[in-house]
Formats: structure tokens, sequence, C-alpha cells
């Protein structure tokens, strides 16, 4: 196996950034995109970047075809050619992008259709970083009026600024930065509600008829602006990255660490090694969606595994009309299942409370250990938009998924702590319920294709994360993928991916108390650590390219160390991670070596 497919499931290279600075500005450019935009320790923009979509709302893959990079001490000039196509929508666009040594960064972009096609979108895009939630800022309209107002706190279900000329935010007293939109009419949206980790500010309202019509050789030009307010053009600047990451670990908990279930498709394979290695993760629950088109044998499949695995079914049910819980009772009952909790999607319009009633009267005889959850099999931004009335259940619940608008691996990683804020906000608008969260896959799960990176390391980190996340803000159950295919945990003949190991790795820590954990570098390294009777277990992933030593504070005595990377796997197959070996600690403290993509497990007694 290639070792570019061993850490994130493609064999093509991962493009290289490359460092900017602009006056006191510093920032990367890749791909096309400015990323990272810092002042000091402090990002004001996380992104700049063309985007094309289709009438479905797909993302056309921007292709570079030619650039030029002028760098200077404090500036620099880029000029790039490319294009963009999915299917009908092919665009040929052109880049001029400059860093002025006052601080001021222009994204210049002009071209044209190549055929007549829809589109839904089309242009430059920023992206402020959500860290900028609770900061003041002004906003300029298109007729020059000014509006006073503050990034949202908890996620905005609708656009919080409309009829965008300019924003200015706040980043300290007295230092503000402004961007400023031409070309289309701007507003923003808080992408958190698909967790993203932005507030994307984008061309063309969506109160405007979409799609819209570009018809061959229709040209267009946007520029998008950055300035500074404020500031000196020698403030200080962002030190370079230390080679070594810190890490500690605090005795007092943020949380348990909930129960993990797997979600078990249309149809999950139930043949021996699929069950043998099942039973070793003790799924905290298999849940299944049960849908008016649920085919009988698909029912039967499902009954079938849960029996052979011993775990109780999580049971959505997908319409909330009275026949599809009628069904579900009578299958139930036919084949004595246990049920742990029941989700209701409660459709937009519907009356939740009636449902919840109803389906409680119908399945609580066959069902009499089960809770019952009010919620949506969509996204976070459906439950934050719909907020169904969910008087007398357990709880709400949700989906998630990173790749709604983004699809590399920094804008996954970034995702993660967004994951948290999902929950917050949750919560605020249910403050008496619990939350859970599923399913969580990796890929929107009406896509054609499985993600290619399901199988890889790069997963088995990004799970990590998001556990990590989920856990420490105290949400009461999670599922993950599907048990087995290019969408689960191992392939349909059992092969373990490498986030299995993961799963593994956790599985006997159910309950035990989430430790506060705290990481350097979210972007590159991510963590959990966990405690229960006197023993601790920290796992960590290394979420990029590049071998990493990390300091890791908060290990107890006689602690072991095992690792999954790329030693562990012979011909196409993962092996298992490497055997647990000793680990040398001084002061409660040691430092662990990752290889690129690397995860380590490290238990100990408690210190």
């Amino acid at each position: 196996m290639e070792r570019n497919v061993i850490y994130y499931g493609v064999p093509d290279a991962q493009p290289e950034p490359i460092a900017l600075r602009a006056g006191p500005l510093e920032l990367v450019y890749q791909a096309g995109d400015l990323r990272y935009i810092r002042l000091g320790t402090r990002e004001i923009v996380s992104r700049i970047y063309f985007a094309l979509r289709d009438a479905d709302w797909g993302t056309a893959p921007n292709t570079i075809e030619r650039h030029t990079i002028e760098l200077g001490s404090r500036g620099f000039r880029i000029v790039h050619s490319a294009h963009s196509r999915l299917g009908d929508a092919d665009v040929a666009w052109h880049a001029e992008i400059s860093g002025a040594p006052d601080g001021t960064i222009t994204y210049r972009v002009t071209g044209r259709a190549k055929r007549t096609f829809l589109s839904n979108r089309l242009g430059l895009c920023l992206l402020h970083p959500a860290s900028l939630a609770g900061a003041r800022c002004r906003v300029v309209h298109g007729d020059g009026s000014e509006e006073e107002g503050r990034f949202p706190e908890r996620i905005a279900p609708h656009q919080p600024f409309l009829d965008i000329a300019a924003i200015s935010c706040e980043l300290t007293d007295g230092i503000w930065a402004s961007s400023e939109f031409k070309g289309d009419t701007f507003e923003m949206e808080d992408q958190r509600n698909w967790t993203d980790a932005s507030f994307k500010t984008y061309p063309r309202p969506l109160a405007l008829p979409y799609p819209f019509e570009m018809h061959s050789g229709e040209r267009f030009e946007q520029t998008v602006t950055l300035r500074l307010q404020g500031v000196s053009a020698v403030a200080a600047t962002c030190a370079a990255p230390d080679a070594t990451l810190r890490v500690g670990v605090a005795a007092h908990g943020e949380g348990v660490l909930p129960p993990i279930g797997l979600h078990m498709g249309a149809e999950p394979p139930c043949q021996g090694v699929v069950i043998e290695r099942l039973r070793a993760l003790e799924a905290g629950h298999l849940r299944v969606a049960l849908a008016p088109e649920t085919d009988e044998g698909t029912l039967t499949c499902w009954a079938q595994m849960a029996r052979a695995v011993d775990a109780p079914l999580e049971l959505a049910l997908l319409d909330g009309g009275a026949a599809t819980a009628d069904r579900a009772a009578e299958w139930l009952a036919r084949e004595q299942l246990s049920v742990t909790r029941v989700l209701l999607c409660a459709s937009p319009g519907c009356d939740a409370t009636s449902l919840l009633a109803c389906s409680r009267r119908t399945l609580e005889t066959v069902a009499p250990n089960a809770t019952f959850w009010v919620g949506t099999d969509g996204d976070f931004v459906d439950l934050n938009r719909e907020r169904p009335q969910a008087t007398g259940a357990t709880g709400v619940f949700y989906s998630l998924n990173p790749q709604v608008h983004a699809f590399d691996n920094a804008s996954l990683v970034e995702s993660l702590p967004v994951q948290a804020e999902t929950v917050l906000s949750a919560r605020a608008l249910y403050p008496d319920l619990s939350v859970a969260v599923t399913p969580i896959t990796l890929r929107p799960r009406g896509a054609i294709a499985a993600d290619p990176r399901q199988p890889s390391l790069f997963a088995a980190g990004w799970m990590l994360g998001s556990i990590a996340a989920l856990a420490r803000c105290g949400v009461s159950a999670l599922t993950y993928g599907e048990i087995a295919g290019p969408r689960g945990t191992m392939s349909r003949d059992g092969a373990p991916y490498a986030l299995y190991h993961l799963l593994l790795w956790l599985a006997g820590w159910r309950g035990a108390r989430v430790c506060s954990i705290e990481v350097s570098d979210l972007l590159r390294l991510q963590g959990l650590a966990l405690q229960r009777n006197g023993e601790r277990c920290i796992v960590l992933a290394n979420m990029g390219g590049k071998p990493m030593v990390i300091k890791t504070q908060g290990i107890g005595a006689a602690a072991r160390v095992q690792w999954l990377d790329e030693r562990c796997v012979v011909d196409t197959r993962w092996q298992g991670p490497t055997a647990p070996a000793p680990l040398k600690v001084g002061a409660g403290q040691a430092e662990i070596e990752l290889l690129p993509y690397g995860l380590a497990r490290i238990e100990s007694s408690a210190p």
C-alpha cells in the first residue's frame, strides 16, 4: 500500500503551503487560496477563495494551471490562471493577489463562462474564523448606511448580516480589520451550522432566485480587499511553529465518555469475522433507520446482527407517521430486540408533541427501556432552524459531517472544535434536555461515493478529535459511520481500518471521566484523556504529514505506549497497533514521537 494511501486514502501528494507576509500579517497560499491570515497570534481571516457551485450545490474543483509568485520581505504578488468545472458548470478565471507592507491584502478575480450553465454561486468567498464569535463588528451596506453588531455567540440559524459592501471586526481595543467586497452583493452565513469553523461572506444573496444562468462567454469580476486600522506596520508577528508540541492533562474532568455506537446501514454483513470484530468494540448501540421503504430482508438482517453482537438498538423513525411506528412495534415484538433510544425525526412543520405521544404509546410496551428523543436526521442547521417542540422528550438529536462546504484535510481538522459548538447551541435551545449526535460521518450520507480517507490514519485521527470534542461537552450518546464497507470501520470481509483500532483502544472505557487536556496546536495534534479507577488513558493523533515530538504531562507510573501508524500495515491490511512498550516518565512527563498521521495510546496509573 502506498504511503499516502495509508496516510489519507489517495496516492496524490497534498498541496504544499507557501508562507507569505504582508507587513504585520502572516498567511499561507495553498492551491489558489489564502489561508490563516494572522496578526500576531490572532487569526483575522481563515480563508479567501474562489467558489463555483452548480445547480445542485455541488462544488467544482479549482485547477490551477499556471502561477507566478513574487515574494518580498514585507509583501508579495501572486498571479495564477485556473479553471473550475463540474458537469456543465465550467469557467476559466484569472487571479491577481497581492500583499502590501501596510497589511493590505487584495484578491481580484476575473473570468468567463466557457459554456452556458446553471449555478447557485460564483465568485470569491471570505471566511472569518469561528474564534471571532461575540466580537464587535461594523457593516457597511450597499447604500452606504452602517450597522453596528457582533459576530453571533451561539450559532445563528439564518444570515446574521445582509447586503455587505464591507465588514470590519474588532481584534483588540483600537485595532480593527476591514474586509471590502466589490463585483456583487455579498452576505454572511454562520457556517458553524454545518460544523465549518467560520462565518462565510459570499456573493449573490440567497433571497434572489437560484439557480441563475451564466451564458457562454459571459464575464465576471470580483475583488476582496483586507485592510488594517490602528495597527503599526511593524507589529509583532507569530513565532515559527514549535517543532515540539505540548500536551497537558489535568486531574479534573469534563464529563464522561458516552456510549459510542455504529450505524447498521442497509445491508450489514453478518458473517462471522465481522461479528467477532464488532463484539470486540463493545458498541454502546447499533443504529437502524426505519423508513417506509425499508424491506423485510433488511429488517431480518438488522435483527440477526443485533442479536449476534448483543447490543441494543438506537431506532430512528425517519417517517414520523403512525404506520412507521406500528411497523417498528410489530418488528420489535417479533424479533424480541432491546432498544435503548427511539429517535423521532420531526419533519418541518409537524406537531412534534403529538408525534412523541403517539410513538410512545405505540412502542413503550415492546421497548420498555427506551427513551424517546426528538430531532432531525439532517445537520444541526435543520434543528437550529426548525426548532421542533420537544416537551416530554428525553433529549434532542441531529447528525453531522464536515464536508458540506469544504473537503480538504485542513478544513476537516478545523471543524473538530465546532462540533462542540453545535452541542452548546443545542443546549441553549433546549436547556433541560440531553443531546445526542447521530450519526457522525466523514462525508454526507447522500454522497454516491464513500470518502477514500475512510480506511486511513487521517480518518482515525479525525474520529479521535470528534470524540474528544463531543465528549468534553457532555453529549449523551454518539454514533459513527457504518459497521463495515467503504463507509465503515472495516471492510465487508472484516479487514479492520485504522479507525477500528482506535475504537478498540477506547473499548472498555465507556463511562470513564474525560480529563481536561490542553494541546498546543489543535490543527496539528488531537488528543483525548480518560481516567477511571486509578488508571489513565491518553490517545494522541498527528493530523499532518510531518513527524512530531510531543512533550506530554500528566502521565503516571508504569506507563506503556502503543503506536498505530504506517508500520502497522502489511501489504494492504492493517495488522493492529504495535505491542505495548514501556515508556520512560520523569516528573509526570514523557516525550512521545509520532510518525506522519500516526496515533499513540499511553496507559498508566493516574498521577
